[in-house]
């Protein structure tokens, strides 16, 4: 019996240890639960290179940011099990080259928090983008809107991007 209660333990023990590691990459950290909410750790917004889409808001480390359809420039909808799905990117002051500092403001959250927005968007992380410049969350509708990541501009991008297309591709090869 005594056998039977440690097993039934263990995953408490994994869970425990999961919730309270965190990665770093230069000069970005993130945590995968809620309490990356009201962490604000200084990180570069940067310009990354994706295979689908193209250029992207993201990191200097790789991790590409994203954007609720249902956010307000002044207000993000994103909490408890939304946020920990999509962590809020801490709000900074650092801006790479190619991006304009004057599309960088933030967002207090209601846990008195700040968040980074550019053009007027709340910008979050996907949990599930496990590897540099992954886009898994593009084009998601979960927690009342769509996530799109985001160009240069601020608008966000809703398509793949095509190299080369021939009017045979883009037409349905009538041109």
């Amino acid at each position: 019996m005594r056998k039977g209660i440690g097993l039934a333990l263990l995953p408490l023990g994994v869970l425990a240890a999961a919730c309270s590691s965190s990665s770093s990459s230069g000069s970005y950290s993130t945590t995968t639960t809620a309490a990356a909410n009201s962490v604000s750790t200084p990180i570069t917004l940067s310009l990354l290179k994706t295979k689908s889409y193209g250029e992207v808001l993201g990191s200097s480390s790789g991790q590409v940011y994203y954007m609720l359809t249902s956010d307000s420039s002044t207000k993000s909808t994103c909490y408890s099990a939304c946020a920990s799905a999509w962590p809020p990117v801490p709000s900074t002051t650092k801006v790479a080259a190619g991006l304009s500092g004057s599309l960088v403001s933030k967002i207090t959250r209601t846990n008195g928090s700040s968040q980074l927005e550019y053009a007027g968007h709340p910008l979050y992380t996907f949990s599930s983008d496990l590897s540099q410049n992954a886009t898994n969350g593009e084009g998601v509708y979960a927690f009342g809107g769509y996530w799109y990541v985001l160009s240069a501009s601020g608008k966000p991008i809703k398509a793949a991007a095509t190299a080369g297309a021939s009017p045979s591709t883009t037409a349905g090869g009538y041109y």
